[in-house]
C-alpha cells in the first residue's frame, strides 16, 4: 500500500517558502510533479515542484511551504490524480517569524539638503 513515511521540516514561519520534501512509499512509477498536489489544510493547495525515485519502493516528493497568517497546526495530505488521498501522519506547524533586525545602514552620515543612495540590510 502507499504511504507517507516522513516529511521534513515539520514546521516553518508563517511566511512559508522553505522546500518540504515527503517521502513516500510505493508510489506508483509514472507519478509526475503535475500529478501530485500538497493540502495544507485550509490554507492552499500547492503542486510538487519535483517527484524523485530514491529506491525501488521510496520516492520524494518536493513542493515549497506556502505562506499563512494564523499560527496553526495544520492537517496536510499528499493528493493523487485517481487514487485516494495520502493522510500525513502529524500536523504540520507554523510559527511565529522573528521580527526582522537593522543589521547595519551605509553610509552611515549625509547631507539633508541633497539625496544618496542608502544602503539598509536586514537579518530575517
Amino acid at each position: 500500500a502507499m504511504r507517507i513515511i516522513d516529511y521534513k521540516p515539520r514546521s516553518e514561519f508563517m511566511y512559508g517558502g522553505t522546500e518540504m520534501q515527503v517521502l513516500v512509499e510505493n508510489l506508483p512509477p509514472n507519478t509526475t510533479a503535475g500529478n501530485v498536489v500538497v493540502v495544507f489544510g485550509g490554507i492552499a493547495n500547492v503542486t510538487a515542484v519535483t517527484v524523485k525515485p530514491l529506491t525501488a519502493k521510496m520516492s520524494a516528493i518536493s513542493v515549497y511551504i506556502p505562506a499563512t497568517n494564523s499560527l496553526n497546526s495544520v492537517a496536510i495530505k499528499v493528493l493523487l490524480i485517481g487514487l485516494s488521498p495520502l493522510e500525513f501522519p502529524v500536523h504540520f506547524e507554523y510559527f511565529e517569524a522573528p521580527m526582522p533586525s537593522v543589521k547595519s545602514v551605509l553610509p552611515t552620515s549625509a547631507f539633508i539638503a541633497s539625496g544618496s543612495r542608502k544602503k539598509l540590510s536586514l537579518r530575517k
